[in-house]
């Protein structure tokens, strides 16, 4: 299923508890274009094809939610097709360890279960904020790298 606001910023919510992914969209879908997935093959498919910002992602996916390892091929294979995407991982409380290797990995953040709504809200728009603010500098940055004073001619002395 996908949700699609233009020209709001995307969040993908990675999660295949229905009821859970509701809920979420439904806290976000004012501020955000929500896209969803409920497993790993719908998840990169939506990356390459919709690239968000910033994705919530469950750890617990099919075909074994009740296991963290197809949670964390999907954020290493979110973060292969794009590294500046922020993954923030949602666990459950016994899986605390997990969500701390998957911060080693590369994610943003992690909510342990029960999520709050308020706390998810604010990190997800930190998540966001610093992915416009690593845009920006890249942006800037290949602007510098690009002419500089290349080719610059002048006479004055202090040139």
């Amino acid at each position: 299923m996908i949700i699609t606001m233009s020209k709001m910023p995307k969040l993908l919510i990675i999660e295949d508890d229905e009821s859970i992914r509701l809920l979420m969209s439904h806290v976000f879908r004012s501020e955000y274009d929500v896209i969803e997935a409920v497993d790993h093959a719908g998840a990169v498919k939506l990356v390459k094809g919709k690239a968000p910002e910033v994705v919530i992602l469950d750890l617990g996916l099919p075909p074994h939610p009740a296991d963290v390892t197809v949670g964390i091929k999907v954020l290493k294979d979110i973060l292969v097709i794009d590294p500046s995407i922020k993954v923030l991982v949602v666990t459950g409380n016994a899986e605390k360890e997990n969500a701390l290797k998957c911060i080693e990995i590369g994610a943003f953040d992690f909510f342990t279960k029960p999520v709050s709504h308020e706390e998810m809200k604010i990190t997800v728009k930190r998540a966001f904020h610093v992915a416009r603010l690593e845009k920006e500098n890249t942006k800037l940055k290949s602007y510098s790298e690009i002419d500089g004073l290349k080719g610059m001619l002048g006479n004055s002395a202090t040139m």
